[in-house]
This record gives C-alpha cells, sequence and structure tokens, in this order.
C-alpha cells in the first residue's frame, strides 16, 4: 500500500521540506511507468506535476500504479510526504499520455 501523506500547496500534515533534489520524468501512457532511478535515502517528500491527468502511487521498487490509486490532475502540482521505503512512484495515464515531472525533498 502507497504511503502517500497529502497535502498539496498547504503542506497540512507534512514537515518542512528543501525542494531541489534530483529530478525525475516519467514518460506515461496505457501501461505504469515508473522512475528508473530511486528516489534518495534522506528524500522525504516529492512534488508532482503531470502535463496529463494520470494515476500515481509510492512503493518500492515493484510499484505499479493503477485506476485505484491516487489521481492527480493534468498541471496541478501537489507534495507528497514518503518514507524511506518508497523509493519510487509509478504514474498511469487516466486517457492521454504525458509527463510526470518529480522533485526531491528533503527534511
Amino acid at each position: 500500500m502507497s504511503k502517500i501523506q497529502t497535502d498539496s500547496t498547504k503542506n497540512f500534515g507534512l514537515p518542512y521540506i528543501t525542494l531541489g533534489g534530483k529530478n525525475h520524468l516519467i514518460q506515461f501512457n496505457g501501461t505504469a511507468k515508473k522512475n528508473a532511478e530511486a528516489f534518495e535515502k534522506e528524500v522525504r517528500a516529492i512534488e508532482v506535476r503531470a502535463t496529463q491527468a494520470c494515476y500515481i502511487k509510492v512503493g518500492d521498487s515493484d510499484v505499479v500504479a493503477t485506476n485505484a490509486d491516487t489521481y492527480l490532475a493534468a498541471n496541478d502540482t501537489r507534495r507528497y510526504g514518503i518514507d524511506s521505503n518508497n523509493r519510487y512512484i509509478s504514474a498511469l495515464r487516466v486517457s492521454s499520455n504525458g509527463d510526470l515531472r518529480v522533485t526531491e525533498g528533503k527534511a
């Protein structure tokens, strides 16, 4: 199960984080895709933005997003808290192929 702590721009429940870590690009389509390189172990939050609506899920190297996972609207920017066991993110399109951009954040 994904351990995504929500919130978006208000950071409710999230510790102070500093963005500016590695950036990841995931080109998603009708088959779930994930980041090729794992997040750094120190990463405690990620910021995500997609060019098209998609479903996302964080997890280990076997993570696969499905249409039952967290919905991310097109052009919406969100921040999610993650733990050190969740070093990958998977994305699956809702209806159109797109890009998911992920920026690592550290506490």
